[in-house]
Formats: structure tokens, C-alpha cells, sequence
């Protein structure tokens, strides 16, 4: 089992790439001026209200965010509340940065609406809904499994908070782009051992040619693959091989317009994330 040392949350810029770790099970750790920069900007103890636990629990619905989506859902949340502005209490950080890296989550339902699914987020800071693994077991009980004792409940400001913004959207946005980027990379790879395998004639794929392709995707893939060719003495070969492939020469055009399409679609979702931090009401 690999042991990845803990992400910490609060220092710095966030990336798409540090969602998608996140997503697939790296810890966490809040950063230590994060914290005390959201104890300090927080109403005082003394003023902190309890809402009455709400009467409307979970929605009727048996489509349910998977783990991986819940997970982005979490951290997209988390990335609201790092910068102390939202007025959340520091225990509503510490409690999502809990339930990711004891990997309990609340079972969050699917909708028309990201307000759906944050609505039994917030919920499950009062201890209400089922957790995500165990089928029904309530959350409650699940949290205290993992050694999450107490709850530290939401005022009616905190849910606010809590049930505003795009965060499953974004979430869900950010592992789709990101996988796509990544079977992209393996396309590309798979074509360059292709090209190796084929001795094929790359030529194709210089500089001189690339500069005409018509968008940076195609580009940036036929950059690509002469970097990963560069070394190699199995291409170009000129008395025996494949020669010329059109499968091989179009991979810029093919590879490149999927890479142009999911970085436009990762652009909003970017927005997103860095955004996340502003205050409660500021939009980007």
C-alpha cells in the first residue's frame, strides 16, 4: 500500500490536478494559519447560535453521488471555507477534513440543483442522512466508527454558507476533465510505442510541419510525441518499416482536438476553484 504524505489545504494556489489527488484518497491536512485565520475571523463562541434541526431530511431518491464525486464535492466545500471570510466556525472545516480522510461521507443525493446535494451536507452536520459505504447505516453512527465522536452542528448563517455554490458541479467537472486529460496522455504514449513498434516514418511530426496544425491542442500532441520520440532510433527508418501511417500522422489533429475541447471545458471549473475562497456573496 503506497502511503502519500498529507495535502495540506490553505497554503497556496489550488490546482484541478490537486482535486483530482484528493479524489482518489490522498489525506488531507488544513493548514495551521488557516486555522487560526478562521478562528479568528469567526463569531466569537459566545454568539454561536444552533439552528433547530431541520424537519425536511433527505430527499426520496435512490441516484446518489459516487464516492469519487462526494469527495470533490468535499474538498470544492472546504476550498469556501479556508479563508475564514465565509464565518463559518473552524469545527465545520476540521469536521470535512475529517470525513475525507477517514474516508466517512454523507450519501449525497443527485439533482437538478448542487443544492440538493449540499442541502443533506448540511444535514449531516446535525448527525442526519446515511453515510456513503455500509448501505443504511446512519451517518451518525458511521462517524462515530471512525472516531469522529460529536458533531458540531450549523447555525442558520453556516448552512447558508454550507448550501450555496457549485460545489458537486465543479467537482464532478473537475474529475472528468482531468481523467479526459489523462487518457489523453495515454493515447498519445500509446501512439508514440506505436510509431517505435512500426518503425515508422514520423517526420510528420517536426517542427517546421506542426507549426501550420490548426489550433495549440494539435500542437501541443505533436509536441508531445516528438519529445517522447526524440531518442528513439526505431522511427524514420529507411530501409525497412511502415513508412508513412495515416493513422499515425493524424494523431496530432485527433488527440489535439479532444485536448482542445476538455481544456475549453475545464476552464469554468478552474473558475471555480479559484474562486472558491472569496467571500460568501463575492462573485468571480
Amino acid at each position: 500500500m503506497v502511503v502519500h504524505k498529507a495535502y495540506i489545504v490553505g497554503a497556496g494556489q489550488r490546482s484541478l490536478e490537486d482535486v483530482l489527488r484528493v479524489v482518489v484518497g490522498h489525506q488531507i491536512q488544513v493548514d495551521a494559519a488557516a486555522a487560526h485565520r478562521i478562528k479568528k475571523e469567526s463569531p466569537p463562541p459566545k454568539s454561536f447560535e444552533k439552528e433547530a434541526p431541520p424537519t425536511n431530511g433527505d430527499v426520496t431518491t435512490t441516484e446518489r453521488l459516487d464516492c469519487a464525486q462526494t469527495r470533490a464535492a468535499l474538498f470544492f466545500k472546504l476550498q469556501t471555507l479556508i479563508n475564514g471570510k465565509s464565518k463559518c466556525r473552524v469545527d465545520i472545516v476540521q469536521t470535512l477534513e475529517a470525513m475525507l480522510n477517514t474516508q466517512v461521507y454523507p450519501s449525497l443525493p443527485l439533482g437538478a440543483t448542487d443544492g440538493v446535494a449540499l442541502h443533506a451536507l448540511a444535514n449531516a452536520f446535525h448527525g442526519i442522512g446515511t453515510a456513503t459505504a455500509g448501505g443504511n447505516v446512519p451517518i451518525l453512527e458511521a462517524l462515530k466508527t471512525a472516531g469522529i465522536e460529536t458533531l458540531p452542528g450549523l447555525s442558520v448563517e453556516e448552512r447558508a454558507v454550507l448550501e450555496d455554490g457549485q460545489a458537486v458541479s465543479a467537482g464532478t467537472g473537475a474529475i472528468c476533465t482531468q481523467s479526459g486529460k489523462a487518457l489523453v496522455n495515454i493515447a498519445t504514449a500509446v501512439a508514440a510505442l506505436s510509431a517505435e513498434a512500426l518503425q515508422a516514418d514520423v517526420k510528420a511530426f517536426d517542427v517546421d510541419i506542426t507549426e501550420s496544425l490548426p489550433h495549440k491542442g494539435a500542437v501541443d500532441i505533436a509536441d508531445t510525441l516528438r519529445a517522447m520520440l526524440a531518442e528513439s532510433r526505431q522511427v524514420n527508418a529507411k530501409k525497412v518499416g511502415a513508412g508513412v501511417l495515416p493513422s499515425l500522422t493524424a494523431v496530432p489533429f485527433v488527440h489535439g482536438a479532444a485536448l482542445h475541447d476538455i481544456t475549453v471545458a475545464s476552464a469554468p471549473v478552474k473558475a471555480i476553484l479559484s474562486s472558491a475562497a472569496l467571500p460568501a456573496g463575492k462573485k468571480w
